[in-house]
């Protein structure tokens, strides 16, 4: 157990060190990609990918696709994605809590953080700004009370963490999700 903190930690630090200001990313401006780093079965990218371009339909124009990928959970699986900066949003079991949670690569989601009853819940996902000025909540948990999972209709045995690439061209569009997923 003790390990995998210890991992973590040296993945963080050095994901910090890897990702800096000046970096746009490797992001495909025509295509919205979200990546699920979790242990559903592969069978659900496509429901997925048609029930969040249904979501989105009003916010797509004819030069945005939507690229949904479901792949197995693992810490290397999501290092590598983070530091590739192709994902614009990552939806991950909530047992990567400690490497998806970067300052340096995801944008603050703290708007959405008055639609939880209870605040202290996010504490764990709050992290220190890359300037060290202020503490953002950089991921927000999906769980059973979500919309998005009761529309789904998809029984976790625990909850998902989403997060918001800060390098990503389509912020707005994760945003957007994020407010139908809530």
């Amino acid at each position: 157990m003790k390990k995998k903190y210890i991992w973590a930690l040296i993945l963080t630090i050095f994901l910090a060190g890897c990702q800096g200001k000046g970096t746009d990313g490797n992001h495909d401006a025509n295509q919205f990609q979200i990546m699920f780093i979790s242990s559903i079965p592969h069978t659900y990218q496509e429901p997925l990918q048609a029930y969040i371009e249904e979501l989105l339909s009003d916010q797509l124009d004819q030069h945005i696709s939507v690229n949904v990928v479901v792949t197995l959970p693992s810490y290397d699986k999501l290092t590598i994605e983070i530091f590739n900066k192709e994902v614009d949003m990552f939806v991950v079991d909530s047992w990567l809590d400690q490497v998806l949670i970067d300052p340096y690569g995801l944008i603050p989601l703290d708007d959405y953080v008055d639609q939880f009853d209870d605040n202290a819940r996010l504490d764990r996902f709050r992290r220190e700004n890359q300037d060290g000025t202020a503490e953002h909540v950089y991921a927000l948990p999906l769980s059973k009370e979500t919309t998005f999972i009761q529309e789904i209709d998809l029984d976790l045995e625990d909850e998902w963490l989403v997060g918001v690439v800060a390098t990503s061209p389509h912020q707005s569009l994760a945003k957007q999700l994020i407010e139908e997923w809530l």
